[in-house]
């Protein structure tokens, strides 16, 4: 039975954090800290427009020595973003993020935003399916 996107959702909820294109890389942190999140999705007026992840920050503005105070979200965002859909089997979403650089995607529904899940949600969830297969495994049990 394949897992999919939507149950991702559903354990940790399908809030999206986001951030103004124009806003500072500083804000963009404080952002991330107060809600303890490793993305932000990037918006302008035209809607969702890109990415901002800790390593994005990390990579392309203290690695790069651009101050945080005047470098702008639109400047190091990733874009444009990459997403899924709520239906799409967990185990090839995996795959497509272990072959690239990304390590959040954007999930999208009828193209409205509908929550955000990272290389560790589907980690975890592919982890707790091998464990569970293995039980009912010893038990004699088929794991559909």
């Amino acid at each position: 039975m394949p897992h999919l996107v939507e149950s991702i959702l559903l354990e940790k909820g399908s809030d999206i954090i986001t951030v103004r294109t124009d806003a500072t890389i500083r804000q963009a942190a404080k952002i991330m800290i107060d809600t303890n999140v490793g993305c932000l999705i990037a918006e302008d007026d035209r809607g969702v427009v890109g990415i901002l992840t800790e390593r994005d920050v990390l990579r392309r503005v203290i690695g790069c020595d651009k101050d945080p105070n005047s470098t702008p979200v639109s400047e190091i965002m990733s874009s444009p973003i990459n997403s899924c859909t709520p239906s799409d089997d967990i185990e090839e979403i995996f795959k497509i993020l272990s072959a690239s650089n990304n390590r959040h995607l954007l999930v999208v529904d009828h193209d409205k935003p509908v929550g955000v899940i990272s290389l560790r949600d589907i980690s975890f969830i592919l982890h707790h399916a091998d464990r569970e297969r293995q039980r009912l495994a010893v038990s004699g049990v088929e794991y559909l």
